[in-house]
C-alpha cells in the first residue's frame, strides 16, 4: 500500500499543472491531417465514452470488465499516428484516459473517497488540456461537444465525453 501511495504521489507530481504545456505542438498541419486526426480521435473517444458510461453504472464487483474496455480504447489512442501539430493533444488525451482508468481502479480497489475523487479531478484537468490543445490546432478549429456524465457512485467528479466536431 505504501508503495502505491508513493507511486501515486510521484505520478501526480509529474503530471500536475507545471508538467502540462500551454500550447499546441508547433508544426504545420494541413487540413487533411487535422481532419484525419479529429476523425480518429472521435472514433476512439466515442468508444472510451461508451465504456466510461457503462463503468459509471456498473457495480464495483463487475467493474473489471469495464476497466478492460477503457484500457483497450486507451491503447488504441496511444497507437494513433498524429501530425506533429497534434502531438500535445494526443498526450493530453492519453493522460485523461490513463487518469480516468486509475480512478476506476482506485474505486474498484476500495481506495478512500478522496483518492478516487482526486483521480477523477485530475482526469478532468487532462480532459480540459486536451480540449484546449485541439482548439489550438493550426487548422480546422474544432469545436468540442461536452455532455458530462457522472463518476462512479460515491464520487462527485464528472467524466466529460471527448467527442469533438470540426467546424465547417
Amino acid at each position: 500500500m505504501k508503495g502505491r501511495v508513493i507511486f501515486l504521489a510521484l505520478f501526480l507530481t509529474a503530471c500536475g499543472p507545471a508538467a502540462r504545456g500551454p500550447t499546441a505542438t508547433p508544426g504545420a498541419c494541413n487540413q487533411v491531417e487535422v481532419d484525419a486526426f479529429l476523425k480518429a480521435v472521435d472514433s476512439v473517444g466515442r468508444r472510451f465514452d461508451d465504456a466510461a458510461s457503462l463503468a459509471n453504472s456498473t457495480p464495483r464487483t463487475d467493474l473489471s470488465n469495464r476497466i478492460a474496455d477503457l484500457q483497450a480504447a486507451r491503447r488504441d489512442a496511444e497507437d494513433l499516428t498524429v501530425p506533429r501539430c497534434a502531438e500535445q493533444a494526443k498526450q493530453a488525451l492519453v493522460a485523461y484516459m490513463n487518469q480516468t482508468i486509475m480512478g476506476f481502479i482506485a474505486f474498484l480497489g476500495q481506495e478512500g473517497g478522496a483518492t478516487v475523487s482526486d483521480a477523477f479531478a485530475l482526469a478532468d484537468q487532462f480532459h480540459a488540456d486536451f480540449l484546449r490543445e485541439v482548439s489550438e490546432l493550426p487548422t480546422g478549429n474544432p469545436t468540442p461537444t461536452l455532455q458530462p456524465t457522472r463518476g462512479p457512485a460515491g464520487t462527485s467528479s464528472p467524466l466529460p465525453p471527448i467527442r469533438i466536431t470540426a467546424t465547417p
